[in-house]
């Protein structure tokens, strides 16, 4: 098993829209930024985390691709306790870094942001 990095909630907005109780935006360690976290409880269920998907329409019917996966269910199950302590504690929401307000458009200008590279071609 990997070793189980750290998250930190840095954006988190409360939702009132059923079992959609908060979306979320978490740093895994320093090495990535997940945006879209949706955090989720139906009825008496313990809440849990769903990774950011993919949605479209096949006709009439609503379908969903997952974009990313922790094959860890350590993973999971911290990202989940991460997410869940923040919406606990902070039912207004955490304030969102300024080092995230502003987001790059494409992953290639993003890579190009750290790397110390000019601006998009």
């Amino acid at each position: 098993m990997a070793k189980i990095p750290k998250f930190d909630v840095v954006s988190l907005t409360p939702l009132d829209a059923g079992a959609l109780k908060a979306y979320a935006t978490v740093r895994v360690a320093s090495l990535l930024t997940i945006s879209e976290v949706r955090l989720i409880q139906s009825g008496d269920q313990a809440p849990w985390c769903s990774l950011p998907q993919k949605t479209w329409m096949d006709g009439d019917q609503r379908r969903y691709s997952t974009l990313l996966e922790f094959h860890e269910k350590a993973w999971r199950e911290a990202l989940t306790a991460a997410v869940v302590a923040a919406w606990r504690d902070h039912p207004g929401g955490i304030r969102p870094l300024e080092t995230l307000q502003r987001k790059p458009q494409t992953f290639r200008d993003a890579v190009h942001e750290k790397a110390g590279i000019g601006g998009a071609a």
